[in-house]
């Protein structure tokens, strides 16, 4: 087969996957195609080459291609709580779940107050419904540093990775999203009851999650980027693409 044509080949190949062309960059590391396997070294340097034009990855000396995946699977969530009180003076917390690959928010846990045990129960129910994650950063508060919570995440496989004291910089993805939380959501209602709160805080997380677009992720809501990358992450295990 001609060097043209094994080109042709190669391409046609990743573009059945890879529809959005040359804008939409690889994700995966990607072993040569059997077009090109028995092909000559240089060969092989020439199609990298090409596709690297093309789709805008790196090369390796291995000819295999390279870039940044962040994958859906291997997900690091940050947990904190939020306080606020009702119109009566009665005080409640909330806790809340972010992804940092995603920037979704999986729960808002409403109730006047949360132990260990009550957050291992939301997180129980997190499981059920989404899965865990490999790490979860949280600060050093009582809840998070109880048997509870650390039985919880041995058995499960979780690791509960804390933060200096002091340094809620650490938290940061948590401490963003709670001030936004707090600025649209707490400081803009008044709630008489834990009810209320709890139903005006998950309009609110349904809202930020589908429609709200994130800037660092580019400028789509979180529910959809998580989607389109699970898709994509997908596409590669079905191509028994190596990810990286």
């Amino acid at each position: 087969m001609s060097w043209h044509n094994r080109r042709q080949v190669l391409n046609v190949q990743l573009r059945r996957y890879y529809r959005g062309g040359p804008e939409r960059p690889l994700s995966c590391k990607i072993v040569p195609y059997p077009a090109l396997k028995n092909a000559k070294p240089a060969l092989k340097r020439a199609a990298a080459e090409s596709l690297q034009n093309s789709y805008k990855v790196s090369i390796r000396r291995s000819c295999r291609l390279r870039a940044k995946l962040p994958v859906p699977s291997r997900v690091s969530w940050n947990m904190d709580f939020i306080h606020d009180s009702l119109s009566n003076g009665r005080k409640f917390r909330v806790l809340t779940v972010v992804d940092q690959f995603s920037r979704e928010c999986p729960v808002l846990g409403v109730d006047s107050s949360l132990s260990g045990e009550k957050v291992v129960k939301y997180l129980e129910m997190l499981n059920e419904t989404r899965g865990l994650p490999k790490v979860i950063t949280v600060d050093n508060g009582s809840e998070f540093t109880s048997k509870a919570l650390d039985a919880w995440a041995y058995k499960n496989g979780v690791q509960l990775e804390y933060i200096r004291p002091g340094k809620p910089v650490e938290n940061a993805f948590i401490e963003s999203f709670n001030g936004r939380l707090r600025d649209e959501c707490l400081n803009a209602n008044m709630f008489f009851s834990l009810e209320e709160a709890s139903s005006k805080l998950e309009t609110w997380r349904q809202d930020y999650n589908n429609f709200r677009p994130h800037t660092s992720i580019d400028g789509v809501p979180p529910a959809e980027y998580a989607a389109k990358h699970r898709k994509d992450f997908k596409i590669a295990k079905k191509l028994n693409l190596a990810v990286v």
